[in-house]
């Protein structure tokens, strides 16, 4: 007799078949995980720059454009939402569109246009002169 070298068909569709779901399930759910992350970031990223655009100005810009904050050089870029992304950014103003922020002179409240990220407060130092 031989002896049995190798694994036959049935076993090699067998593990495919269990690689293949094991896939289908991980892909999806580690995009949704690599969304969220570049969304905190972001957020962050936008949160720090809006402090220290508070502290560099002793007010907090009013019209709620984050291009402001690329011109004034406290923010190198302003990040993509990634539920909202279409393009990849080239200069980073183009982005200003993904994300809603207001500044009614007592609290500064800053979002993803997509809804997806959490509403972030924070006190303002006052609304510019004039505004």
């Amino acid at each position: 007799m031989y002896a049995q070298k190798g694994f036959t068909l049935i076993e090699i569709m067998v593990a495919i078949g269990i690689v293949s779901i094991l896939t289908a399930v991980a892909v999806p759910a580690y995009r949704s995980h690599m969304q969220k992350s570049a969304l905190t970031l972001a957020e962050a990223s936008l949160q720090d720059a809006l402090q220290h655009y508070g502290a560099l100005e002793a007010y907090h810009p009013a019209s709620g454009n984050l291009a402001d904050l690329v011109l004034k050089g406290v923010l190198r870029k302003i990040p993509n939402d990634p539920w909202t992304a279409k393009q990849p950014v080239i200069s980073g103003v183009e982005e200003a569109d993904d994300w809603f922020y207001t500044n009614d002179g007592s609290s500064l409240v800053l979002r993803a246009l997509s809804g997806k990220g959490k509403e972030i407060r924070m006190a303002s130092l006052g609304l510019p002169s004039g505004a």
